[in-house]
Order: structure tokens, then C-alpha cells, then sequence
């Protein structure tokens, strides 16, 4: 999936590939938070709708324009019953373009404006505060298999075009009265029978068995619809490791004695920068008895990066858990913690207990509160993450977090037998199919724009930015060097 965007915030234009990995860096104000908070937003926007894919075709009526969805669903099922009973009669039967039309119309036309909330949600503002000054409106698009186009001023509906997957949809009635739905994409033909006794229809029966298989060509086509036009890692955590905002807020909620006066809405409607939506409930509603798949890459990030373990305490008696540090000195509560603990905490929670393959993690600037050293071995964990089916989505300013995500591209060229011998972790590699990389650029007339890093097997992610700074330290440290052995002898003759 790319995301391009034209005068949002402070970013003139650009476009972002979303890869496994997809790393972002730049110098301040350039748009990169922007960005993270617009890639959150569209990853939320497609959960909402993927979700809505899960209720019955009878109940699926989003919320917003309910008049013309329910004429989009009312033309596609019509036209589907119609087409059913042409079954009786002949073998074959195409379905119209026109009718897989109104079932992606039905389903899809909720997006732009699922995302024009996201984004007030996530900005806490109207959308023509993100219009890039001196402009008079943005644009986001969004393209894969469902491409979109939102701008500010805007109609979302008109903005909105699906590319249509299969090239070609029909219904088969073949021998032994199977009746099948066959469908042909990118060359590819499959057939999925339809659960819905065929046998009987074949014969020629009743109406209610004519609208049965009708709704279940729907449902089909909808399943298709699903698995086709929408990314697979819908599922988006954003984490602003910048902000200990876990360590401050949760710390101090759960050592006060009256914590119950805070309800579950009160907690949800909170939610600061840096606290995934819906976090309170999320930790509500954990059982600490029960680890997510991924618990053991938590226990090992935490090994590494912590020396310790992040606890969760429940009581009867506090409406929130308690929070601490396990260390081989014993347990601190996580607001006595380093900011470095309460930061990372947040990640390694959710990863222990929520984040499964196919989910989609942003981090921005994970290595605010790291040493150097812990910042080597965040990027070992990035690539663990990425070899365990995890998405991430890096913001950083950290040469050596994309120096050492280089190095993992480069060890990504070695097969297993040689990664061995090269490494003690050798699953810790990123292959060049796995990276994106874009850098964030403020040029001479003040705008931001978006260019694309190059990414090579043999030396990973391009870094002429990065080398420019060396290069222009080294220039300054010479410089004054020589300003010294000018003015006061060879340093060198001195402490000799």
C-alpha cells in the first residue's frame, strides 16, 4: 500500500510505501509525527471497516448514509436473485459488473469518512487545521486494491474508487447440480461451491431457496471483497516512545486509594499522546494468566532492553491494576522507574498480551530514553518483530537504530547455513523486500517533501544524510584542531 499526501501539516507532498518495515527519518518539523498519525488513521479506518465485513448481510447497514447503502444492498441482492433464476435455464451465468459494483459500493463508501473522524480524533481539531499554511486545501490518497482520495475542502463520496479484482465472476451449475461461484483474477481461476443445497435447487423449487443462494453469492462476493481489497494488517497500534506516558498517568492512577471513582467511559474518552486508543480497556480486560503469541519476544525485548520484566498486578479492590518493574533486586513500582522502563513498558504490555502476526506497530522515536548500546539491540528486536509476521513502522532520528537495520538487511542476503556462523541470532535479518525507507526533507524554499531512500542488499538502507553530518563534525573537529596547533603547539607535544 502507498500513502501520498499533498499540503498536509507541514508536509508540501509526497508518498510512503507501507512495506514489512517502512523507516522514516528527517530533521524536526518536517512532518514525520504527521505522517505516523495519518498512516495510523487509515490502518484504524480499514479495521473499522474490516469489521464491518464480520456482521450478517441482513444487519450490515453502516451508520452513516444508511438511505444509500440500503439501496446499494437492495440493487445488489435484486439483481442477484435475478441471475438465480436464469440458473434454472442455463448453465453459466456471468454476474454484471454492475452488481459486483453496488456490493463494493455498499461496503466500502463508510471509508473517507471513517477516516475524516480518525483524523479529528487523532488531531483533536477540524480538518482545515491540517491544511499546510498558505494553501487553500490538502489531499490524501491511499492506493492498493481499494483506491482512495480525501481532501479538505472535500466530498468523500465522490472521492472514493474501488479498482474491481477479478476480471471476470460467474455462476456455474454443473454436473451433479453443484452450483458454484467461479471467479478469475490476476490469471487465476478458483471455484467455491455455495453452501446451499444445490441439489434441491437444480430441480427447480421454491423462492425462499432462490433468495437463500442469492444471499449466500452476496456473502461470497463480500468474503472476496474482504480478502482482496483490503491490507491484511489492518490491526494498528501507535506508540510514541518519546512520551513515558504509561510510566506518569497509569502509575499514578493505580497507587491512588480512589481509583474507582474513575468509570470505564471516563477511561476511554482519555487518551493522551503516546496512549493507544482504548488502552484503560485493554488493560481491563487482560488476563495475566493467559500470554499472547508473541509473549516470549516481550520477555526476551525486555531481557535486553529493560534487564528486567513489567508486571501487572490485579486487585479486587482497585478498579485499575498496578503497574511495577521485576528486577533480581525486586519490584519498583513504574512511576519510580527511568524513563527509558516507563516508555518501553507500554510496547513490551501489548506485545506480551495483545500484538499478534499481521498486526501493524508505529514507533516514533523509540530511542528518546535509550543508551546508545540499548539502541543496537532495539533494531535486533525490530527485526525479530518483522521474521514473526509484526509490521512497524519506524520514525526515528537514530543513525545508529538505521545503521544497525542496515546491517540486518545486509545479513539478510546470507542464506541460514551462513547467517549461523556470521551471528549468535540468526533469525534477527531483514531481507530487501521487507524495507522501506523514506527521509523527510525541509528544502531551500521551506517546504517538506518526501524522497525516497534507496535500499540495497549489500549496504542496506542509503544514509547520505547521516554521512554528511560525519562528514561536516569531522570538517569542524579538524578545523579546530588546527586552530590549536596554530595559536598554542601540536596537542600531542604538549601532553608528551
Amino acid at each position: 500500500m502507498e500513502v501520498s499526501v499533498k499540503n498536509f501539516g507541514p508536509i508540501s507532498k509526497g508518498t510512503i510505501k507501507m512495506r514489512p518495515l517502512t523507516v522514516i527519518i528527517g530533521p524536526s518539523n518536517s512532518g514525520k509525527s504527521y505522517m505516523a498519525r495519518l498512516s495510523y488513521c487509515i490502518y484504524r479506518s480499514f479495521q473499522i471497516l474490516r469489521s464491518g465485513f464480520n456482521v450478517s448481510l441482513d444487519s450490515f447497514m453502516p451508520s452513516e448514509d444508511l438511505d444509500s447503502t440500503a439501496s446499494s444492498y437492495t440493487y445488489a441482492l435484486s439483481d442477484m436473485r435475478t441471475l438465480v433464476k436464469k440458473l434454472h435455464h442455463e448453465r453459466d451465468i456471468a454476474i454484471p459488473t454492475s452488481t459486483v459494483s453496488h456490493i463494493h459500493d455498499a461496503l466500502l463508501h463508510p471509508f473517507p469518512n471513517t477516516l475524516a473522524k480518525e483524523l479529528r480524533r487523532e488531531f483533536r481539531g477540524d480538518l482545515q487545521n491540517l491544511v499546510r499554511f498558505s494553501t487553500s486545501g490538502f489531499s490524501i490518497g491511499v492506493s492498493g486494491t481499494l483506491k482512495v482520495r480525501l481532501g479538505w475542502p472535500f466530498n468523500p463520496r465522490a472521492n472514493l474508487q474501488v479498482s474491481h479484482m477479478a476480471k471476470h465472476w460467474a455462476v456455474l451449475d454443473q454436473h451433479l447440480g453443484t452450483v458454484s461461484l467461479k471467479t478469475e483474477l490476476d490469471g487465476k481461476t478458483r471455484i467455491d461451491p455455495l453452501p446451499s443445497h444445490a441439489e434441491h435447487f437444480a430441480a427447480g423449487t421454491s423462492k425462499e431457496l432462490e433468495d437463500d443462494m442469492a444471499r449466500n453469492l452476496v456473502h461470497m462476493i463480500m468474503g472476496k471483497i474482504r480478502t482482496t481489497a483490503l491490507p491484511a494488517d489492518t490491526s494498528t497500534l501507535f506508540f510514541s516512545l518519546s512520551r513515558p506516558v504509561l510510566m506518569n498517568i497509569l502509575g499514578s492512577h493505580s497507587s491512588s486509594e480512589d481509583d474507582e471513582r474513575h468509570t470505564d467511559s471516563e477511561l476511554d474518552q482519555f487518551s493522551p499522546p503516546g496512549l493507544p486508543k482504548g488502552f484503560f480497556k485493554f488493560v481491563l480486560s487482560i488476563d495475566v494468566h493467559k500470554p499472547g503469541p508473541l509473549s516470549k519476544l516481550a520477555d526476551m525485548m525486555e531481557r535486553d532492553l529493560l534487564g528486567g520484566s513489567v508486571s501487572l498486578n490485579k486487585s479486587l479492590h482497585a478498579s485499575l491494576p498496578t503497574i511495577s518493574f521485576k528486577t533480581q533486586s525486586g519490584d519498583v513500582p513504574l512511576r519510580l522507574t527511568s524513563s527509558h522502563v516507563g516508555s518501553m513498558a507500554l510496547l513490551t504490555i501489548y506485545l506480551k498480551y495483545l500484538i499478534k502476526p499481521g498486526y501493524r506497530i508505529i514507533i516514533e522515536e523509540p530511542e528518546a530514553h535509550m543508551h546508545p548500546a540499548n539502541q543496537l539491540k532495539f533494531a535486533k528486536h525490530v527485526a525479530l518483530l518483522i521474521r514473526h509476521g509484526v509490521n512497524v513502522t519506524l520514525v526515528t532520528h537514530s543513525v545508529l537504530i538505521v545503521e544497525q537495520l542496515s546491517a540486518y538487511m545486509m545479513l539478510g542476503s546470507l542464506d541460514k547455513s551462513h547467517r549461523k556462523k556470521a551471528v549468535s541470532e540468526p533469525e534477527a535479518y531483514l531481507t530487501l523486500d521487507d524495507v522501506s525507507a523514506h527521509e523527510f526533507v525541509v528544502d531551500s524554499s521551506g517546504n517538506c517533501i518526501i524522497r525516497d531512500l534507496p535500499c540495497t542488499k549489500h549496504d542496506g538502507i542509503d544514509q547520505e544524510e547521516f554521512g554528511k553530518m560525519r562528514f561536516n563534525m569531522y570538517e569542524e573537529r579538524l578545523s579546530f584542531r588546527q586552530q590549536i596547533e596554530a595559536h598554542m603547539g601540536d596537542p600531542e607535544d604538549e601532553k608528551a
